[in-house]
């Protein structure tokens, strides 16, 4: 289990299983709908723009190296191309932790993705199962009423038919004298 999830990523897929289980499931969803947004065309067109900056950068960089192994450049054209240079560096330094960062993120947003995926499902079920208890509580509930109505016809009844057995024996009794 550990080679699916690399860099610690099986614990902080642990750590959103038991908030998961923390709060309600709706919360649960409302949460992990919120990371998938993550994974929205335009958060994912962002974070591309921001390489290909990145990669733009690299080039110039790139560039300017060649640019000052050429023996042509001298004097304050390489001390200002060394300036951009060293500029360029620094930002690339600055962004070193991205290039890191995006394999690891993109595949946390796979996870989330499926998992949000699952938590919907899930929740699509536990809404249908809610459903169908409270169809069968109100069916239950027409039963009981009338069941009760029936008790009470039943109980009309039997008194009818002792009155009309009493009534009976009242008028064998009258035509046995």
């Amino acid at each position: 289990m550990m080679g699916i999830f690399p860099d610690g990523n099986l614990q902080k897929l642990n750590a959103l299983l038991a908030n998961l289980q923390r709060s309600n499931i709706l919360g649960a969803v409302e949460v992990l709908q919120c990371r998938i947004g993550l994974l929205q065309t335009s958060t994912l067109d962002h974070v591309e723009f921001q390489l290909q900056g990145l990669l733009v950068k690299m080039s110039e960089l790139d560039t300017f190296r060649s640019a000052l192994d050429e023996p042509s450049v001298t004097g304050e054209s390489a001390v200002r191309e060394t300036c951009q240079v060293e500029a360029l560096r620094a930002v690339l330094e600055r962004l070193e932790w991205v290039v890191q960062a995006v394999p690891g993120i993109v595949h946390r947003l796979v996870v989330q993705a499926s998992e949000h995926d699952h938590a919907l499902r899930f929740g699509q079920q536990l809404h249908g199962m809610e459903a169908a208890q409270q169809s069968r509580a109100g069916t239950l509930r027409d039963n009981v009423a009338l069941l009760l109505e029936m008790e009470q016809s039943l109980k009309e009844n039997v008194a009818s038919v002792q009155t009309n057995f009493a009534s009976l024996e009242a008028r064998v009794t009258q035509l046995g004298q």
